[in-house]
């Protein structure tokens, strides 16, 4: 049996805890700062008293901030690491996380749950099959009112509104810049605007315009926000061939393909449940530490390009130049 430490005890520490027990066939412990019990679980207190046990994996769901520092010390001790996203709020000790993954002979894991969803996977079969030709642009969206994601919680309490904690929309909302890599590959340059432009009580940014050419040639343009009052999460792909569109949050997608008198609506292959997402994530992970699988999906190579080019988009709306990754 598997025997997995969840390091972080809010919103996606819990939805783990709680996949991990569904899938069953594994030990899951806690390390939370909370004052707390569960029900046949190992709670622990403090890092120290934790690192005193060994586990085979452990689950990083605390705040962004403390990514790295976290997996370090885990990895030192041979632990398999699934990361939450992002990576981290700064390229701070990435390397060394690196180093230590590749000496160790870890699997690393970034929890970019997005690409187990049933309209992204298909939008990347269409991408990869070469459905609408070859694609010139896309736009990927995302926004939500904050006050609304954890309505038990303030808002201004969040990580999300604390920039020490590595909150803002670019880190908080990078599943978009993650599944653009994963459909188009090696980005070169990236512009943005990004700030706070709405009336949320954060120090963080509310609001993100992020332009990203790839070394494919495709232009990407990624929005991000803290402002919607209706939740919308989308994406649209220009091809010399056709067009996709898509919405995540209503599990659709639809293609126009050139020569068609209309657009034809894809089958997803399910009704869209929202978790399944989380569960499909962590049975892969689990199967990439049993060997049925190869590796990750989702490498922490993966995710340290995610954070270069959101870093890369502050470095942007800061100075107003081109980056170049």
């Amino acid at each position: 049996m598997l025997k997995f430490l969840i390091v972080g005890f809010g919103s996606i520490g819990k939805r783990h805890f709680d996949n991990l027990n569904l899938i069953g066939g594994v030990e899951a412990s806690v390390l939370t700062r909370r004052q707390m019990s569960l029900p046949d679980t190992r709670v622990y207190g403090s890092m120290a008293q934790a690192l005193k046990e060994r586990f085979d994996a452990v689950f990083i769901t605390n705040e962004t901030a403390l990514h790295i520092p976290t997996a370090i010390a885990f990895a030192e001790r041979g632990c398999h690491l699934f990361m939450e996203k992002p990576v981290s709020d700064s390229m701070k000790d990435v390397n060394r996380l690196t180093e230590l993954v590749r000496k160790h002979n870890l699997k690393a894991m970034v929890g970019y749950n997005m690409r187990f969803h049933a309209v992204v996977r298909r939008g990347k079969d269409l991408v990869r099959e070469g459905t609408i030709g070859r694609v010139i642009s896309a736009r990927m969206e995302a926004g939500q009112y904050l006050p609304d994601w954890h309505p038990q919680q303030d808002y201004r309490d969040s990580y999300s509104a604390s920039k020490d904690k590595g909150g803002g929309v670019i880190l908080d909302l990078s599943h978009e810049i993650d599944y653009a890599c994963w459909f188009f590959g090696e980005a070169s340059k990236v512009f943005s605007f990004s700030g706070k432009r709405g009336e949320l009580e954060i120090e963080t940014e509310d609001n993100a315009e992020i332009m990203i050419e790839f070394q494919a040639g495709v232009w990407c343009q990624v929005h991000l926000d803290y402002l919607q009052r209706y939740p919308g999460r989308s994406f649209k792909l220009i091809g010399t061939e056709g067009a996709v569109e898509a919405d995540l949050i209503a599990n659709r997608i639809r293609v126009f393909e050139a020569g068609e008198a209309e657009w034809a609506e894809l089958d997803t292959g399910a009704d869209f449940q929202r978790n399944q997402m989380y569960v499909d994530e962590v049975r892969h992970f689990i199967d990439c530490l049993n060997g049925s699988t190869p590796g990750p999906l989702i490498s922490l190579e993966d995710g340290i390009k995610v954070l270069q080019i959101a870093l890369a988009a502050k470095e942007s709306a800061r100075t107003g130049e081109l980056i170049s990754i």
